[in-house]
């Protein structure tokens, strides 16, 4: 059977990216059967994960490198609609991409629309809405290879053989010790996996999972895509009036779709506690996207401050502030996250000493914290025992709109992590009431 060439091997370009449909799917498995497809599909792949590939793709492209892109990675429409991409919208993803990525402001879900551009939120009613946009900078890798999830899980606790394609799994990248390098989503794509890694922490992980890799399966970094989260109790009605598929999809489900007649693929999944989606598309595309959504009156944009304030009502955990290398999965609460098989087979970073825990408890435990008052603790504020003793320290604080008042998390000793126990916290040498409180703080509402 005859394929077109050309046409093949966008198509293969594009699944490396994640970005195929199901009919795609099936005509590149298609021609997947003939041994030069295969060949050239081989070379696509050394082709990708080479260091000067990677390079193009983190620049920004200009008419100097326009050829090279074409030529290796986009399609020519998408080339040149990034050399003609207009200030406006330049300017635009580069507000959203300080406002995001810097948290310049701080809102809150109640909060009326502000006077700063790109900082307006819903009122907390049913049908808030929280958006976000920023580019990928290099946040998302997809490993390919034979046996790449047998060789992902000796990094992770997480069950990655027992992964169902279309399905996501929230696991830790962990050190020698057991240690937290990153926390991650993995999406089982079928023949490839799809990762999701901290953007701070992007450079130190690739290294480190390329460096344990075995040599057939590799790593390849997708930076030239976009990410909009669509988050809140409508989120399932705002994505299904561009995207009808979307309101099929289970909770941390993924499947590739058409999004306002883009190409995309979709997540049901989210960092807020909230039902929601996550869409990643070509970040030539993403701002259309972005665009169409904000047709609705019900979406509005909101930024880092207001997301960071629902993922601590819902106890979520923030790399850097919550879990570093000093805790491991079990300190933290997410024990959750190593199925009974890892636990019992082991063969993990640090799993000596995680199962240890797991069996006979860790020595601190990360818990909830509800001061009284109207004073926030912020990171970093000492947990004093009755005695005056320190217990602990905060890793996470701020006003809970939700509960209308300040909530804070942190790690205490485990003989102190009964909620309800009472607690003193030293905030500016001055000690303030608080009690220990059962996460979260506010009940989850994803879609299940």
């Amino acid at each position: 059977m005859e394929f077109d060439q050309e046409h093949i091997r966008q198509l293969y370009l594009q699944k490396l990216t994640d970005s195929l449909t199901p009919e795609e799917e099936q005509e590149l498995e298609d021609a997947m059967r003939s041994p030069a497809v295969r060949r050239m599909c081989r070379e696509l792949d050394d082709l990708y994960a080479s260091p000067e590939m990677q390079r193009l793709l983190r620049e920004k492209p200009t008419s100097a490198r326009w050829d090279e892109l074409v030529e290796h990675a986009m399609t020519r429409e998408e080339a040149v609609e990034v050399r003609n991409m207009g200030v406006r919208r330049w300017l635009m993803v580069a507000s959203v991409l300080i406002l995001v990525t810097l948290g310049l402001y701080f809102l809150w879900p109640e909060a009326q629309q502000q006077s700063v551009n790109f900082s307006t939120v819903a009122q907390a009613t049913g049908k808030s809405y929280d958006i976000r946009l920023r580019l990928f900078s290099g946040e998302t890798v997809t490993l390919t290879g034979a046996g790449i999830d047998k060789a992902l899980e000796q990094l992770v606790p997480g069950d990655i053989l027992g992964l169902g394609v279309g399905k996501l799994r929230y696991t830790q990248l962990l050190d020698e010790t057991g240690g937290i390098l990153d926390d991650l989503m993995i999406t089982n794509r079928g023949e490839h996996l799809f990762l999701v890694v901290n953007a701070a922490c992007k450079d130190a992980d690739y290294v480190h999972i390329e460096a344990r890799l075995p040599g057939n399966v590799k790593l390849i970094r997708a930076e030239h895509r976009g990410l909009i989260a669509l988050q809140g109790p409508g989120a399932e009605a705002a994505l299904a009036a561009i995207a009808p598929e979307a309101a099929e999809m289970g909770f941390m489900t993924s499947r590739t779709m058409k999004v306002a007649g883009i190409k995309a693929n979709v997540s049901r999944s989210g960092y807020t506690g909230e039902d929601g989606y996550e869409i990643s598309a070509a970040a030539t595309k993403i701002g259309e996207i972005w665009d169409t959504l904000l047709l609705d009156a019900n979406v509005k944009p909101i930024g880092l401050g207001a997301r960071d304030s629902l993922r601590l009502e819902a106890g979520l955990c923030l790399y850097g502030h919550d879990i570093d290398t000093t805790t491991t999965p079990v300190e933290a609460g997410l024990s959750w996250t190593i199925g009974k098989r890892r636990r019992a087979e082991g063969g993990f970073p640090g799993a000596a000493r995680i199962l240890q825990q797991l069996a006979e408890g860790p020595a601190r435990k990360r818990v909830g914290i509800r001061p009284e008052g109207r004073a926030p603790a912020r990171e970093g504020t000492p947990i004093l025992s009755s005695d005056g003793r320190e217990i602990g320290r905060i890793t996470s604080g701020g006003f809970g709109p939700s509960v209308n008042g300040p909530v804070a998390m942190g790690y205490v000793e485990s003989g102190f992590a009964a909620p309800g126990g009472a607690v003193t916290l030293l905030i500016r040498d001055k000690g303030h009431p608080a009690a220990v409180a059962a996460l979260p703080f506010v009940a989850p509402n994803f879609h299940r």
